[in-house]
């Protein structure tokens, strides 16, 4: 649940404020959304950053193509990152093209079995449920929000520091799908 992971980063920063907050939240009392609605923010951030450099979220579902042999990238269950490969009933791959807004040249009102990597939804309520590949765990997301609140606070030092734990956790997660990008702090 975000609960728990908002909570655990709050923990690291030794943020008493927004666990007060999370107190409240917890005993069913008001509380102010600003400071968690900010690590949420973060979150979809950093989740976002690991499925796109690593690809570890990946789904595969039957998805029936329009009269004119397109499937609209909506007709997704998630935001697509990659298209892995496109079958057909017989377990055939296909051959296609995409466009910014569908995946062409298949046949017309046909299903095609269809696995790609995607975004995760993003988290928007502390009772959402925080869906993590096989081999990447709370901590991860955990190290990497902190690294992100310290840079936006522009604590270079402390950023670093977290950049470090939050880069160990992930170098052996995954073969990256390409070559990293980090700020170099």
């Amino acid at each position: 649940m975000l609960y728990n992971l908002i909570y655990n980063i709050a923990h690291i920063l030794g943020d008493k404020e927004t666990l007060d907050e999370l107190n409240k939240y917890s005993n069913g009392q008001e509380y102010l959304h600003d400071k968690i609605d900010t690590y949420i923010l973060l979150t979809n951030f950093v989740m976002q950053d690991v499925a796109s450099n690593f690809y570890c979220y990946k789904l595969s579902e039957y998805i029936t193509s329009d009269a004119n042999g397109k499937i609209s990238i909506s007709s997704f269950t998630y935001p697509v990152i990659k298209i892995c490969s496109i079958r057909d009933a017989a377990g055939k791959r296909i051959n296609y093209t995409t466009s910014v807004s569908a995946v062409e040249g298949l046949n017309s009102s046909s299903t095609y079995y269809i696995t790609y990597n995607y975004y995760p939804n993003n988290l928007t309520n502390l009772t959402d449920t925080v869906v993590l590949p096989i081999g990447l765990d709370e901590r991860t997301i955990c190290y990497g929000v902190v690294c992100e609140f310290y840079t936006i606070k522009m604590q270079y030092n402390e950023a670093k520091i977290w950049e470090e734990q939050y880069k160990n956790c992930l170098k052996n997660l995954f073969k990256p799908a390409k070559k990293l990008f980090f700020r170099g702090l």
